[in-house]
């Protein structure tokens, strides 16, 4: 009886065959998946003999059956193509590793997905450029309070720390941050989703940069400032029409790509707004969004999570995903968790429970084993603080959960209290450049 073949193990399939006929087949040679899920090879070596290619066709076809390309075959050379440059030269290849092999080497695979390509993608943006500490606030699931403690953290560093903090509200489908630090007759004319619309029809989007942001009340008395750039602005009429748009990468060179744009218009807020620090909402779930603020911007990631079955199982499949980015090394020592509503019931034992189910996930994923006892590996064990499966805690109060918004008086900052530990971590980044 012939084994069933199905989208996961044709995926392994494919990527085996790679790693094991790549010489054969040319180092730069294509993985390419259609947005069906078949798989063909775009091989480097255009005079690769027609019989190789029968034989490893047959393969090929024969373990990934109705995934293994199809007529006319699933293996094509660079005479078979016009253009076959704009394949092999493409700015969406991504280029992975195995992370169970390091020794392995590395399959450039080209992946017609119509979203979610971001997470691996490698970032095309000039990173190294100088720019303030960019912080994202993340969660895969929604209701965690994620918006409710970058309001606080931002209103902490501006009114006791006299910090000049930009607030950027990337939930583009679920705005919230900026109704809770902006009262309506502050929201500024212009919203991120009106710059978006404007850079995908090259209308000159910077020219909305100076009406992007608005401050906000809770700015304090220090000399702080909390500067909000809404994702939309007072003007809401096609918000949902502009937002069907949002996300597309314009043209096929890396400038344009989704993960750019929003590089470009997050240093543009920046350069006019002039902030110590940015801190970013991001939206909730395995999203482009999310994908470009966690991988692409040179952030640090607050990970939102409470001890559930569910938010585990997610960042289990986002971890597994970013097993293969060819920059987890220094991705991963900027990501921490946060155990977000801790119950006050019994919190120590929650935490507890919350910081083992973390260490389990993080060892199974992103943690490196010491296999060559040198002491070198990324790994922690599970009661060191310093690392990223340690969570910031932040209890359940139902003053907490009524939300922070610009009406607060000074003497409400006892709100803060409970985000201590989060706007401790938050101000220990900005210390070593005040040194």
């Amino acid at each position: 009886m012939t084994e069933r073949v199905d989208f996961d193990t044709a995926t392994a399939a494919a990527f085996s065959f790679m790693r094991r006929h790549l010489a054969q087949l040319g180092s730069r040679t294509v993985l390419i998946r259609n947005l069906r899920g078949q798989f063909r090879i775009l091989a480097e070596k255009k005079n690769l003999p027609q019989c190789d290619i029968g034989t490893l066709s047959q393969e090929f076809q024969a373990r990934l059956g109705a995934y293994g390309g199809g007529d006319p075959g699933p293996i094509f050379t660079r005479k078979d193509l016009f253009a076959a440059d704009t394949l092999f030269d493409s700015p969406d290849i991504l280029e992975l590793s195995d992370p169970d092999d390091p020794t392995a080497p590395i399959i450039r695979h080209l992946d017609h997905a119509i979203m979610g390509a971001d997470w691996l993608r490698t970032p095309g943006t000039d990173n190294a450029m100088e720019h303030p500490h960019r912080v994202v606030f993340y969660g895969v699931k929604g209701g965690v309070g994620r918006s409710t403690a970058l309001a606080g953290v931002a209103w902490y560093l501006a009114a006791r720390l006299g910090k000049r903090v930009l607030v950027v509200d990337l939930d583009l489908e679920s705005p919230g941050v900026g109704g809770m630090l902006l009262p309506m007759d502050r929201i500024p004319s212009f919203g991120l989703i009106d710059w978006l619309a404007e850079d995908a029809a090259d209308n000159q989007p910077e020219r909305l940069v100076q009406d992007m942001t608005a401050p906000s009340p809770l700015s304090g008395q220090r000399g702080g400032m909390v500067r909000v750039a809404p994702a939309a602005g007072n003007n809401p009429d096609n918000y949902l029409v502009k937002l069907s748009r949002a996300y597309l990468s314009e043209g096929r060179t890396p400038q344009r790509s989704f993960a750019a744009r929003l590089h470009r218009l997050l240093t543009d807020l920046e350069a006019a707004n002039a902030p110590d620090i940015t801190l970013i909402d991001s939206r909730a779930g395995l999203h482009d969004i999310a994908a470009v603020a966690l991988t692409h911007l040179d952030a640090e990631g607050l990970l939102f999570a409470q001890d559930s079955p569910q938010t585990w199982a997610g960042f289990g499949a986002l971890f597994t995903h970013l097993r293969s980015h060819r920059r987890l090394a220094a991705l991963r020592e900027r990501f921490k968790m946060v155990a977000s509503m801790v119950p006050a019931v019994d919190s120590p034992a929650y935490l507890a429970k919350f910081r083992e189910n973390a260490h389990t996930l993080w060892s199974n994923t992103l943690y490196e084993t010491d296999s060559n006892g040198d002491g070198q590996a990324f790994n922690f064990d599970i009661g060191a603080e310093d690392a990223p499966h340690h969570p910031l805690p932040i209890p359940w109060l139902p003053q907490l959960q009524a939300g922070i918004h610009p009406n607060l008086e000074p003497e409400d900052a006892a709100l803060l209290d409970p985000l201590k530990p989060l706007n401790q971590w938050v101000e220990n980044l900005l210390a070593p450049a005040e040194g």
